[in-house]
């Protein structure tokens, strides 16, 4: 009896309740994106795989964000002042993992511009539209007007208009217009249609303009269809938004 009190004196206090035993649920989800970019760097990984993992850290992240960011706001927004088990406030927890993000993206953009050095080694090529010779620019202006431009349809922001409602993960144009010979301008918005594909005997072209990889350099309608979707006002500025909800 008497060595078994002298053993549990000598042991240090273990205090269960202590934050520093725990990890945050947030960060070690964005520390497991962190590793698949690790997959998609090793350059033992198969290009393709390489790929794909890149393109699952973006869905994780945008899911991310969805229920995780969502989540730790709604707390914010009702005065929620009780610590996780990790020690941290909500709004601690959301500057934390913005910073995460961040180099997560970081690291995400410097991986991606890899591999499209590596696909165009392999004859895989994602090409601006100013990259394109006059055929291959004519192909995509028949293109977009005959599957793109039907489903565009632009919406005007005003006190008479309020912005309108953008849905989740979709890819948004906001365009500015002016009247000629006037020097007033105006927002318009524009949803960028997404999964085109069109194939014939010969060839087949495949557009998802969802996808940042494709719209670089594309900033629709300024290079396709301006003089369509807006006939008298000038098209001045073009910038794109995606909202996650």
């Amino acid at each position: 009896m008497n060595t078994d009190k002298k053993v549990s004196e000598s042991q240090p206090d273990f205090d269960l309740d202590d934050p520093k035993w725990y990890l945050n649920r947030e960060l070690t989800w964005l520390a497991f994106n962190q590793r698949m970019l690790n997959e998609a760097k090793d350059s033992r990984t198969p290009l393709l795989k390489r790929v794909f993992f890149v393109a699952v850290v973006g869905s994780n992240l945008d899911e991310f964000f969805m229920k995780r960011i969502g989540g730790l706001k709604q707390q914010v927004g009702a005065g929620v002042k009780k610590r996780s088990i990790d020690g941290m406030l909500p709004n601690e927890q959301i500057d934390a993992c913005h910073q995460c993000y961040r180099d997560i993206m970081h690291e995400q953009q410097q991986i991606l511009k890899q591999l499209r050095r590596l696909l165009e080694n392999e004859d895989i090529r994602f090409h601006r539209y100013d990259e394109l010779d006059d055929k291959q620019k004519k192909e995509m202006d028949a293109y977009f007007k005959r599957e793109v431009f039907p489903l565009m349809t632009p919406q005007g922001i005003d006190p008479a208009h309020p912005f309108a409602f953008i849905s989740n993960l979709s890819l948004n144009l906001l365009v500015k217009t002016s009247v000629p010979h006037t020097k007033n301008w105006y927002l318009n918005r524009v949803k960028v249609p997404s999964g085109f594909c069109q194939k014939d005997r010969k060839k087949t072209i495949a557009m998802n303009l969802t996808l940042p990889l494709n719209m670089e350099g594309l900033p629709l309608p300024i290079n396709l269809g301006a003089e369509d979707l807006w006939r008298q006002p000038v098209v001045l500025q073009c910038a794109r938004i995606r909202c996650i909800r």
